[in-house]
């Protein structure tokens, strides 16, 4: 039983500052204990306060809530506070109450499956044995895969002869307005691929995935702002404590912009994915489904050794990079991973809108490409298997171009 689950017993006669303090202390203590982080915290403690004021102008305590509750409390409150945080964040803020009172969170079922499903089932199994696609890129696919055999057949026995070219570009026109455009282009590239599963299997003709569109996406054309080398020499000597936690960052971050790494790879590193004796390192193919060798330069090399040695410890498990505070000994998380970046940002004085991870991996391209490496060596270090992946990652030197431009004759 949660500890604070005898609240509910008085619920009905807490006054409005009786359920205030709870609000503010002993509430953001339970999150606290489950590892939620002070951002997450401060949220949920403030929608939590906004929905218990809301209630109360209908004689109503917090205390009070049900599951049945959240869904209409939230919408209203958010229809009154407006601002930047969605629906999602305020049905999480009640429902993460709802566990602090220790009452059943009522969750919303999946949608029933048709009798396609064993299509879907079997496309999985073919992207993961032929394709050796890793579990997050085949999820999107599924997804959107699953998206047109529901919206093209409900629930009954696929007719695959029926499926035609307007209804592929009616069903892309339908769900494109939903999404943005990269977002589109992500969706009609995983139904482009389905389709030729479909072929692959004599089910449909080759012609449905070539009439698959593609959505134009100016956003694009704005390239990733990467770091100088003054940023790059600054962003490596930002962690100039020797606690457990600043040289686990300090070793992550020498990951990100040493070698290219993805965020997913260097979460799911494992303590033996690292070849001291011969200065190498196995890259985890967490998309690609095939992992790779790099060479271990001997900066990067001394940063992960001071973890390992000085920080990490002996215990927690497999995975090479580990918490430290909350949840002790657990692995290190992507969320988690994200803000140790954000953090290490804000003390290198970088812009505020520069988030992320993906930026340190661009800035590692384009510094290959400056020294001279060519397109085919970036892409082996940075796992593509199509040059025109790495394309986006090399920007040019554009200082260095204009020194080359000359004037136009009069």
């Amino acid at each position: 039983m949660c500890p604070y689950s005898s609240i509910h017993v008085r619920s009905r006669s807490a006054g409005a500052a009786d359920a205030l303090c709870i609000i503010q202390e002993k509430f953001p203590a339970h999150l606290r204990e489950r590892g939620y982080a002070e951002l997450t915290i401060g949220w949920y403690r403030e929608h939590v306060r906004r929905a218990a004021a809301s209630l109360s102008g209908g004689q109503r305590s917090i205390l009070s809530l049900t599951a049945r509750d959240v869904l209409p409390l939230a919408r209203r409150v958010m229809s009154r506070r407006g601002g930047n945080h969605s629906l999602k964040m305020y049905r999480a803020a009640l429902r993460a109450w709802l566990s602090f009172l220790g009452r059943e969170v009522r969750r919303t079922p999946p949608p029933p499956t048709g009798r396609w499903q064993r299509w879907i089932d079997e496309y999985d199994r073919f992207l993961a044995s032929d394709r050796g696609l890793a579990d997050t890129t085949r999820l999107y696919r599924r997804r959107y895969a699953r998206c047109f055999l529901r919206w093209m057949f409900r629930g009954g026995v696929p007719r695959w002869d029926r499926i035609d070219v307007k209804h592929i570009w009616r069903f892309s026109e339908r769900f494109a307005q939903k999404l943005k455009p990269a977002s589109a282009n992500v969706m009609s590239f995983s139904l482009k691929n389905f389709l030729r599963f479909l072929h692959l299997r004599g089910l449909c003709t080759s012609n449905l995935g070539c009439a698959v569109p593609h959505f134009a996406n100016y956003g694009q054309a704005v390239r990733t702002e990467v770091l100088s080398e003054k940023e790059r020499c600054r962003l490596l000597a930002a962690f100039p404590l020797n606690d457990a936690r600043t040289l686990r960052d300090r070793a992550i971050v020498h990951c990100l912009l040493e070698l290219g790494l993805r965020a997913r790879e260097v979460v799911e590193m494992k303590t033996t994915d690292i070849d001291w004796a011969h200065s190498c390192l196995r890259v985890p193919g967490v998309k690609s489904g095939r992992p790779r060798q790099l060479p271990l330069p001997a900066h990067v090399a001394d940063a992960l050794r001071s973890y390992v040695l000085r920080g990490r410890g002996a215990g927690g498990g497999e995975h090479l990079f580990l918490r430290h505070r909350s949840f002790s000994g657990q692995p290190f998380t992507l969320s988690g991973l994200r803000q140790a970046m954000h953090r290490a940002y804000l003390r290198c004085g970088f812009p505020a809108g520069w988030t992320g991870t993906h930026r340190l991996r661009h800035s590692f391209a384009t510094r290959l490409y400056r020294h001279g490496a060519d397109p085919k060596q970036i892409a082996d270090l940075l796992g593509h298997r199509a040059l025109a992946s790495t394309d986006t990652y090399v920007q040019s030197d554009l200082v260095g171009l204009r020194s080359l431009t000359r004037p136009w004759p009069s």
